[in-house]
C-alpha cells in the first residue's frame, strides 16, 4: 500500500540522518555501521532472516581454519633439511703432476711442496691437510711387498704410528695397493690415506694427510681424488 511504503521509506530515511547526525560529530565506528544497518535490516526485512551482530574481521583469501594459507604462486621459501652437498666444481681445481697424473683437488689448495715423483699441495696452514700426487718407475718387487716395507722402514711416520688398514686391491683394472694409518707428528696425531697402482710402466699414488681430529671432513676429498684420476 503507498500509505505503507511511504511510512517504512521515512523510518528508512530517518535512520540514515540519525546515523550521519551521530557520526558528524565524531569518527564513524564499525559498531555505528551496523547499528545502522541492523535498523534498516529490522525495518526493511533481510531476505536471508539473518541480523549481523557485528562485521565479522576480514580473513585473507586462502585462509583455511582461521589461519593463512600461502599463496599457491609465491614460491615456498622454507630450508629444507640439512644434508650433505655433493662437490661442486667451483670447490675444486684439476692439477697435474709428475708421471701425467691429473686430479682434483680442494680449489683453495696452493702447492706447497714437489718431488721428482710427487706434488704436493694444501691449506694454507703448514699444519693443516695436504695432498700429494704423481707417478715414478716402479721397482722390481710386487707393489703390495713396496708398501708393506715402506711401512716398516719410514722413519717419519714411526712415531706413535697404527695401521688402519694394508690391503691389496684393484684400481682401474689394474692391482692396486690401498693403506690408511695415523701417526704422530709435532705432538700432533694425523690421518692418511694413500692408493698406490701401477700402469703404463709407471707408479702412481694419491695421497691425502690431515690432523685425526679433522678426518671425518676432509675423507671426502680423498674420494674426490680417487674419482677424478686420470692417468696417461
Amino acid at each position: 500500500m503507498p500509505g505503507l511504503r511511504a511510512l517504512r521509506s521515512a523510518a528508512i530515511a530517518a535512520a540514515l540522518v540519525a546515523c550521519v547526525s551521530a557520526c558528524g560529530s565524531r569518527p564513524a565506528t564499525e559498531a555505528d555501521a551496523c547499528s545502522a544497518f541492523a535498523q534498516i535490516i529490522r525495518l526493511c526485512g533481510d531476505p536471508g532472516g539473518a541480523v549481523p551482530e557485528a562485521v565479522p574481521r576480514a580473513v585473507p583469501e586462502g585462509a583455511i581454519g582461521g589461519r593463512a594459507q600461502p599463496d599457491p604462486g609465491t614460491p615456498d621459501t622454507t630450508t629444507p633439511d640439512a644434508t650433505t652437498p655433493e662437490p661442486s666444481e667451483e670447490a675444486y681445481q684439476r692439477l697435474t703432476g709428475p708421471g701425467g697424473i691429473s686430479v682434483a683437488v680442494p680449489a683453495t689448495w696452493r702447492d706447497s711442496a714437489a718431488g721428482a715423483s710427487y706434488r704436493q699441495v694444501g691449506e694454507a696452514d703448514p699444519a693443516g691437510a695436504f695432498a700429494r700426487f704423481g707417478g715414478y718407475p716402479p721397482t722390481r718387487t710386487s707393489l703390495l711387498a713396496e708398501i708393506t716395507a715402506g711401512e716398516r722402514g719410514n722413519p717419519k711416520i714411526r712415531s706413535g704410528y697404527q695401521r688402519i688398514s694394508l690391503s691389496a686391491t684393484t684400481f682401474q683394472g689394474v692391482a692396486a695397493v690401498d693403506w690408511q694409518f695415523t701417526f704422530v707428528k709435532d705432538g700432533v696425531t694425523r690421518h692418511v690415506h694413500g692408493l698406490y697402482w701401477r700402469t703404463g710402466g709407471t707408479e702412481y699414488l694419491i695421497y691425502l694427510s690431515a690432523p685425526d681430529v679433522e678426518w671425518s671432513a676432509l675423507d671426502p676429498v680423498f674420494d674426490v681424488m680417487r674419482d677424478s684420476v686420470s692417468t696417461p
